[in-house]
């Protein structure tokens, strides 16, 4: 299990995941966990053994409802086991880790070189230290899309360093596309 915030566009569209200390409650972090256990044990009984995803939504109020379930990996699923290989287990509690998984820009194609030229020091790891970027969907470059996840020890610091790497693409010529 691993608790993790939906980014989503201004049109509801789905890119990515935030995964840090504080993304939910610890209260509501033991409530979704016995939830997904539940359900866990549910389609263990109707048959099914295997990797699944659990949707949830909390209303303003607090009321937590599960609206999805999907039996497969699914857009968060690489980031946590990235994650998970790296920093070891909770790692939410150590490391603040955001994927995006279709980052679109616009402007000339980037190569897979021109990627790792243009990241530099941003690369995970970043000047020996477990923070930055690592690039993950690199198949989308030649439509001018790519995934990434970005590792930081806060969830400031893991953005400030997308925003750097966007801010380098920008300024090789390939704004971010407006979706």
């Amino acid at each position: 299990m691993y608790p993790c915030g939906q980014i989503l566009t201004p049109s509801g569209y789905f890119f990515g995941v935030e995964m840090y200390r504080g993304v939910v409650s610890p209260a509501l972090e033991r409530t979704m966990e016995e939830a997904g256990l539940a359900v866990a044990r549910a389609m263990r009984r109707l048959g099914y053994v295997g990797v699944f995803d659990m949707d949830m939504v909390a209303s303003k109020g607090g009321a937590l409802y599960a609206v999805e379930v999907n039996t497969r990996r699914t857009g968060g699923t690489h980031a946590h086991e990235a994650a998970q290989a790296l920093f070891g287990p909770r790692y939410w509690e150590r490391v603040a880790v955001i994927s995006n998984n279709d980052l679109a820009y616009e402007g000339p194609q980037l190569s897979y070189v021109a990627l790792d030229e243009l990241l530099g020091g941003l690369r995970f790891p970043a000047h020996g230290r477990k923070e930055g970027i690592l690039p993950t969907i690199v198949s989308s470059l030649v439509s001018n899309r790519v995934g990434y996840i970005a590792f930081g020890a806060t969830i400031e610091r893991a953005r400030e360093l997308e925003r750097e790497f966007h801010r380098r693409l920008a300024g090789s010529g390939r704004p971010l596309a407006v979706r």
